[in-house]
C-alpha cells in the first residue's frame, strides 16, 4: 500500500486577514459614514466629480456668546410705543451712516417678524443715535421708549476672510429720560478653511452676506431678551396654559391605559 505524507501547508488565520483588511476598511467605513451624515445637515452638502475625490461642503456657523446686559428695568412692561433709530457707527470707516442703517433696518425687521413690541417706529433719516436727541424726537412722536445704539466694530471680510460685528444696544424711558436697558453682544464667522484627506477632502463656506448673518443672529438674540421683558405676562400665561394641557393629556393617557387592561 503507498504510503501517503501530508504536506503541512502554512495557515492562516481569519484575525490575520482581517488585520490587513482593517485600515483601507476602516478609512472606506469613516467616508461612507461622513457623507452620509453630512447629508443629514441642512448646512452642509457633498460635491462629487468623476475623476477626483468628493468634497464635503459646510457652512461656517456664526459664533457668539449670549448678550451682556448690563442695565435692565427693575419692573415689568406696560404695551410700550417704541421708537428706534439708527446705530451710530464709532470706529473709523468709510461712509459709517449706511453701515448703521444697513445693520439698524435689518435689526429692526428681525424684531418686528418677532413681534417684539407692539408699536415699534423706525425713523432711518433721523440717525444715527444721540441719546439726547433721540429723548427730544420720541417725546415728540409721543413715543414710551426710545431705542437705538452703537456699532462698536464691524469688518466684512467677505467669503475669504473673518467677519465681525459688536453692537451695543441702549433704550431709555422717554418720560424720565434715564437708561432702562443697556445690552452688549459681539459676532464673528471665521475665515473659510479646507482639508484635505486623499480619499475625501473638506471645505469651509461663508454665508454671501456675512453681515447679514451677523446682524440676524445678535438681533435674534438681544430681541429674544426683550421679548422675555416685555411679554413675560403673556408668555407665563401661555406656558401655563400649555402646561395646562399637557397635564390633561397625560390624565387622559392613563384612564385610558387604566381601561383597556380591565377588559
Amino acid at each position: 500500500m503507498p504510503a501517503y505524507t501530508q504536506k503541512n501547508e502554512p495557515r492562516v488565520s481569519l484575525s490575520h486577514n482581517l488585520k490587513k483588511a482593517a485600515p483601507p476598511f476602516i478609512v472606506l467605513l469613516a467616508l461612507f459614514l461622513l457623507v452620509n451624515l453630512s447629508g443629514c445637515s441642512s448646512n452642509t452638502s457633498t460635491h462629487w466629480e468623476l475623476l477626483n475625490p468628493p468634497v464635503i461642503i459646510s457652512e461656517v456657523s456664526v459664533v457668539r456668546e449670549p448678550p451682556v446686559v448690563h442695565v435692565r428695568p427693575s419692573s415689568d412692561a406696560p404695551s410700550l410705543k417704541v421708537l428706534f433709530l439708527p446705530f451710530r457707527v464709532t470706529q473709523p470707516m468709510s461712509d459709517p451712516e449706511m453701515a448703521g442703517y444697513g445693520v439698524s433696518k435689518l435689526f429692526w425687521q428681525t424684531w418686528a417678524s418677532m413681534n417684539v413690541f407692539q408699536y415699534m417706529e423706525f425713523m432711518p433719516e433721523r440717525g444715527p443715535f444721540r441719546p439726547d436727541m433721540a429723548l427730544r424726537l420720541a417725546k415728540a412722536r409721543g413715543a414710551d421708549m426710545v431705542v437705538g445704539g452703537y456699532v462698536m466694530n464691524i469688518l466684512a471680510g467677505g467669503t475669504v476672510a473673518q467677519s465681525n460685528l459688536a453692537i451695543q444696544l441702549e433704550a431709555y424711558d422717554v418720560s424720565s429720560g434715564l437708561l432702562v436697558w443697556s445690552m452688549t453682544q459681539a459676532a464673528s464667522i471665521e475665515k473659510p478653511s479646507s482639508n484635505d484627506y486623499v480619499v475625501f477632502k473638506t471645505r469651509n463656506k461663508t454665508p454671501s452676506d456675512p453681515i447679514y448673518a451677523l446682524t440676524a443672529t445678535i438681533a435674534g438674540d438681544m430681541g429674544q431678551v426683550m421679548l422675555n421683558w416685555a411679554q413675560r405676562e403673556e408668555m407665563e400665561a401661555k406656558r401655563a396654559e400649555e402646561q395646562r394641557k399637557e397635564e390633561e393629556k397625560d390624565f387622559l393617557d392613563q384612564a385610558r391605559d387604566f381601561f383597556s387592561r380591565g377588559k
